[in-house]
C-alpha cells in the first residue's frame, strides 16, 4: 500500500491518508474516511458537547425579552425539561 491523498467533503481540501491510517482502518473494518482528520476531530468535539446548538437560546438580553428573562431548557438528554 502507499499513502494516498483523499479529499475532504468538510472543508474542501486534500489531505493525506497514511499507511499507517490505512492499515489500522482495514484492520478494524472501517470505511475509508471523508473528512481529513482537522474536520474529524471539530466533528467529534462539537458531537459530544450536549449543548450544542442550545447556547444561543440558553439566555436572552433584557432590551429582547421586555426585562423579564427568557429561559429555554436544553434536550432531556442533558437533564433540562421536554416539553
Amino acid at each position: 500500500m502507499q499513502t494516498k491523498t483523499l479529499y475532504c467533503y468538510e472543508c474542501h481540501k486534500l489531505f493525506v491518508f497514511s499507511f499507517g491510517e490505512q492499515s489500522f482502518y482495514q484492520k478494524m473494518k472501517l470505511n475509508t474516511p471523508r473528512h481529513c482528520p482537522k474536520c474529524r476531530k471539530l466533528r467529534k468535539d462539537r458531537y459530544a458537547d450536549p449543548y450544542y446548538g442550545w447556547k444561543g437560546t440558553m439566555c436572552a438580553p433584557a432590551h429582547v425579552t421586555s426585562g423579564h428573562t427568557r429561559i429555554h431548557y436544553a434536550p432531556y438528554i442533558v437533564g433540562g425539561m421536554r416539553g
